[in-house]
């Protein structure tokens, strides 16, 4: 029978353990004065965070004077050694972008752009 489509039919395969029973812990309703504990100590937990962390990037910069005055290198240089400068940003090419710009390069593109360079130009 041409248009009649024969499907195989999908063993079920169950789990050996039962379903797992999603428990929520019971919702704790804080008082406004708790509440409000809550947030002061989080705010100098948050404070005393930053201030470890300038107090760190101070002493990194402290270091990496040191070492640039003794090795006469500049500050910039030895950052970008110790990979705290600039980013580097890996890049990989897209394919169709390479193949473009290399179409582009050869002169076969003429006034086209995107797809229509492919359409124009031979594919080697």
């Amino acid at each position: 029978m041409p248009g009649v489509r024969v499907h195989k039919v999908a063993k079920v395969i169950r789990a050996t353990q039962g379903p797992k029973q999603k428990t929520r812990p019971p919702k704790v309703r804080l008082s406004a004065e708790a509440k409000a504990r809550l947030k002061v100590r989080r705010r100098a937990a948050q404070v005393a965070y930053q201030v470890d962390l300038n107090k760190a990037w101070d002493l990194m910069d402290e270091t990496i004077a040191k070492i640039a005055e003794d090795h006469g290198k500049s500050f910039q240089r030895v950052q970008f050694t110790l990979h705290m400068g600039r980013k580097k940003e890996k890049r990989t090419s897209n394919t169709w972008n390479a193949y473009m710009w290399k179409t582009a390069g050869e002169g076969k593109a003429g006034k086209c752009y995107g797809y229509q360079l492919c359409i124009n130009s031979p594919v080697h």
